[in-house]
């Protein structure tokens, strides 16, 4: 009688500690993710670069989702600036001794300049910049935006034609050697500044126009597909395929700032963005779970049954017939 009492529970006790063994390491959810440098890739949320990184946005928080956000369109202020600082800026710089000592100012909106002969006065592949206050239009410019000074404004021509831009009729600006060379230095910083912040008001802006535009579109189109969405989690999904947007315009840009390309490819790059942002979207919602699907780990032999049996229910109830201890 003793050893009938003694070997069941042995037996139970046996069952279930490889119960726990099996459940601890082939069950657990977390057992089949990668380690190491490839774990930064399981971080949830924190990249838009991937469908999978993309749907993630969908079940983050508005604040992770803003939050990188912000950090792509810091990113792509800071490339702006750079870029402005290598191709424009050089320009302006290499134009400053080709002015005239004396004699030349914007003053009530007209150019006043000693001669009337047209002259270039910088160029770069970027940006070339030139006088003529005569409005001849002989002065030789390559540059793929070209700025002129003529008599009565400012004359901007690019790969969308040609904007003729009045002086400010209230303003006095320096155009001679020192006077244009100390107005410079004292607001180059300046400009620089109002461009980045300009440029990242801009991105975010866009980026929360496009996603408050896309984002039925896309609830719905995974509605359709029996994808697990919401629509805040759309909009943040939207957001996210956003960013990808940016990241094309900033190597786009970077190519143009090192002469990889000009002002064309440069447009062709912009308009790149709305199927890019439009793919990653798709795939981003493709990415996610399906809709009444539950992940699932392989079946476990040793897992014990709501009636303390291991096995099957009926398992244990054909062994509990041919147990003699039982």
């Amino acid at each position: 009688m003793a050893s009938g009492g003694i070997l069941p529970s042995a037996g139970r006790f046996h069952l279930e500690f490889q119960s726990v063994v099996a459940d601890n390491s082939s069950t657990d959810p977390r057992s089949d993710r990668p380690s190491g440098w490839r774990s930064i890739f399981r971080w949830g949320a924190w990249q838009p670069f991937t469908g999978r990184g993309v749907s993630a946005f969908a079940t983050a928080s508005v604040t992770r989702t803003l939050a990188l956000q912000l950090l792509f369109a810091v990113v792509t202020a800071a490339v702006v600036v750079w870029s402005l600082r290598h191709t424009w800026f050089p320009a302006v710089v290499s134009a400053l001794p080709q002015l005239p000592t004396t004699g030349a100012e914007i003053r009530a909106g007209q150019l006043r300049w000693p001669d009337t002969e047209p002259r270039l006065l910088a160029e770069r592949p970027q940006f070339s910049l030139s006088v003529d206050p005569a409005g001849t239009g002989e002065a030789a410019r390559t540059g793929d935006l070209q700025l002129e000074l003529r008599s009565g404004g400012i004359r901007l021509e690019g790969l969308f034609g040609h904007q003729q831009l009045p002086y400010p009729p209230d303003a006095t600006v320096p155009l001679d050697r020192t006077g244009a060379t100390a107005a410079w230095f004292a607001w180059n910083t300046a400009i620089l500044a109002l461009a980045g912040i300009a440029t990242g008001v801009t991105v975010l802006a866009i980026g929360w126009i496009l996603a408050t535009t896309l984002s039925v579109p896309a609830w719905t189109l995974a509605w359709m597909l029996r994808r697990e969405s919401t629509l805040g989690g759309a909009w943040r999904l939207s957001l996210a395929a956003g960013m990808t947007g940016s990241v094309v315009f900033c190597q786009g840009l970077l190519l143009y700032a090192t002469a990889w390309i000009r002002l064309p490819g440069l447009a062709v790059v912009v308009l790149l963005q709305v199927p890019v942002v439009l793919l990653w979207l798709g795939w981003g919602i493709l990415s996610l779970p399906r809709r009444g699907r539950r992940p699932s780990g392989p079946a476990n032999p040793f897992k014990i049954a709501a009636d303390g049996s291991g096995g099957s229910k009926r398992r244990g109830n054909r062994s509990g017939k041919n147990n003699p201890f039982q």
